[in-house]
Formats: C-alpha cells, sequence, structure tokens
C-alpha cells in the first residue's frame, strides 16, 4: 500500500512546554492508526500539526509526496487535503443537514457538489434528514452529517479526534462499527485519537501509544498486548506486572517471562488441580461480579491472577502457566 502520511522526528512546543518531542509516524493508503494515549499527553497536539492547526518547531510532514510542515513550510489546513472530525461536530446552527454536508465544497459546480452528495448520503443514511438542523439531531445523527461534510471533501485523510467521547457507551460501540465500515468499504485513510483503549482495539490495524509527547509502542493490538516494550506499554492496555526472569528460581517459569520481555498478565497463569513447583500464597481476594482477583505472592514477587472461585487470605495454591494462545 502506498504511504500517505509520513511524519519524521517530529518537534512540537508551546512556549517553553515541550508537547511532541521526537514523533515519527506513517500511515497508508486505507490504513486506519489509532493514537492512545491519557490527557495532556500530546495526541492531540499532534493531530493538530497534521491538520495544519499548529505550525511545528523540527521534523517533517509529508501527506503524499507534499511536504506541508517543516521548520520552514508551513502550508495552511485547507493546502492539506486533510479532514477533521471534531468531538462536537462542529456543525453550522443556522444550516440545515444538506447545507452543512455541502458547505465545504461550494466551489464546484452545482452538479458535481449534487452527485457527491448524493454519494454520502447513501454511504451514510441521511436521506430523511436534509432539511433538518443540527438542533433536530441526535448524538449519533449529528456525527453521521459530520462524517458526511468531512467525506464529502474527498480528503486524503481523515482525523478523528475523540469522536465518541460525547456518545453514551450504547451508541458509542454502535457508532464505531458503523464508521469502521464505511472506511474499511470505501479504503478511506484514518486516524483516530482517543484515550479509550477499547475504541483502539477495535477500530485500528495500528496503534501508536503515546506518553510524555512521545511515542512509546507502536503495532497492531496483538502485538502490543502480548508483546508490549515495557511494562508502561504493558499498563496502558490492560492490567500487567514486572518480573525480572533473573529472580525467579523455576526455570519454565524464568523461560516464559523471558519470552515476555518480564511482563506478566493475569491471564497469564492460572490455579493448577495439582502440585506444581510453583507455590504462591493469597494475599486479598477481590470480587468483580464474573470473576475473582486474587492478589498473590510467588518467591516474593507480588501480581493478580483471575479466578471463578473466592479464595481466602493466607490460602496457599499452586499455579501454572496459562495455555491461552499468545501471539
Amino acid at each position: 500500500m502506498m504511504e500517505i502520511l509520513k511524519i519524521d522526528n517530529l518537534y512540537k512546543s508551546f512556549g517553553k512546554t515541550d508537547v511532541l518531542k521526537g514523533i515519527s509516524l506513517s500511515l497508508k493508503e486505507g490504513e486506519i492508526v489509532s493514537i492512545l494515549g491519557e490527557s495532556g499527553c500530546g495526541k492531540s497536539s499532534l493531530l493538530g500539526c497534521i491538520a495544519g492547526f499548529f505550525e511545528i518547531n523540527d521534523g517533517s510532514i509529508y501527506i503524499g509526496d507534499k511536504l506541508v510542515a517543516s521548520k520552514n513550510v508551513y502550508l495552511a489546513p485547507q493546502e492539506r487535503d486533510v479532514g477533521v472530525l471534531f468531538q462536537d461536530y462542529a456543525l453550522f446552527p443556522h444550516l440545515n443537514v444538506e447545507e452543512n454536508i455541502c458547505f465545504g465544497i461550494s466551489s464546484l459546480s452545482k452538479n458535481e457538489q449534487k452527485q457527491r452528495l448524493s454519494e454520502v448520503l447513501e454511504i451514510l443514511n441521511l436521506n430523511m434528514l436534509l432539511k433538518r438542523y443540527p438542533n433536530e439531531l441526535s448524538g449519533g445523527q449529528a456525527q453521521r452529517v459530520a462524517l458526511a461534510r468531512t467525506i464529502v471533501a474527498r480528503p486524503k485523510i481523515i482525523l478523528f479526534d475523540e469522536p465518541f467521547s460525547n456518545l453514551n457507551h450504547t451508541l458509542s460501540v454502535k457508532m464505531r462499527k458503523e464508521i469502521k465500515n464505511i472506511l474499511k468499504e470505501h479504503k478511506l485513510s484514518a486516524i483516530f485519537v482517543t484515550h479509550d483503549k477499547d475504541d483502539a482495539f477495535y477500530l485500528s490495524d495500528n496503534i501508536a501509544l503515546i506518553k510524555d509527547g512521545k511515542i512509546l509502542d507502536y503495532g497492531s493490538a496483538k502485538e502490543l498486548f502480548y508483546k508490549p516494550k515495557n511494562i508502561d506499554s504493558a499498563c496502558f492496555l490492560g492490567e500487567a506486572f514486572f518480573i525480572d526472569p533473573n529472580t525467579v528460581l523455576d526455570e519454565k517459569f524464568k523461560e516464559y517471562l523471558q519470552s515476555k520481555n518480564g511482563i506478566l498478565r493475569p491471564n497469564d497463569i492460572q490455579i493448577s488441580i495439582t502440585q506444581t513447583p510453583l507455590e504462591a500464597s493469597v494475599l486479598e481476594c477481590v470480587f468483580y461480579g464474573d470473576f475473582y482477583e486474587l492478589s498473590l505472592s510467588l518467591e516474593g514477587h507480588i501480581f493478580s491472577i483471575y479466578h471463578h472461585k473466592e479464595l481466602s487470605k493466607n490460602d496457599k495454591i499452586y499455579l501454572k502457566l496459562s495455555d491461552k494462545e499468545s501471539f
């Protein structure tokens, strides 16, 4: 697939605050990438640099074969062929749905506008809403209109800024499924900025984990979950514990930890019904509805596993490595 976006060693500061510190990232045609991180990590600033809302301090951004940003180059947002879907949708309240969708293509001929409008209405099922105004739309309808307004301009890349943050959970799940289907069916290239692991897992071909303005890890959801580079990366995507393999006595357990960079997840270990070399004691048992989380001590190392039965503090148990398939 052709590379449609290339970011190389990008730096961005606001005043004396460095918010992006050497970001390098690429996006292929038809690919979906999520930028995942906590509030304040720099993910929205990265989106703003790609879109052209901010000038950059150093590095470069190419869209296709065009240099759109560097230390000495800056192309305005309208010159970058990038569409942005904001978390508040940014619909014009005084325009109806049809007028909102066509706003960005008003320079085209009436015939071309009509053809493009027809295409996006069919894609997003908006025919019945054309004459409604934004205050007459539900959250899901408003999001579809905002997406239609973006797609109708046929940008090379669509940027999504926390697109599901204003929706309840049920609608959020429904909309992310709809949007992914649309993007994949029409081979659209997209970047999602999100703090939600589930959104990133569902939507993405690849995920960039960002912390303190740097990319902590990058890869598919499976790669990041099963083979994280370090404990910080692992904890982004679920509960995880670090155990130095060199401090473990049991050779089989040591080899297992070495294969996982010393990172252990609760599902990696199970309770054995027979005696094994891995004898642990229960420190705490917490009920979570579908399972119990057991905090355990093994050879002085403390970590948690999930179990279907309640156990008592100080119970002695034997452990085995999970037979669950890993990446």
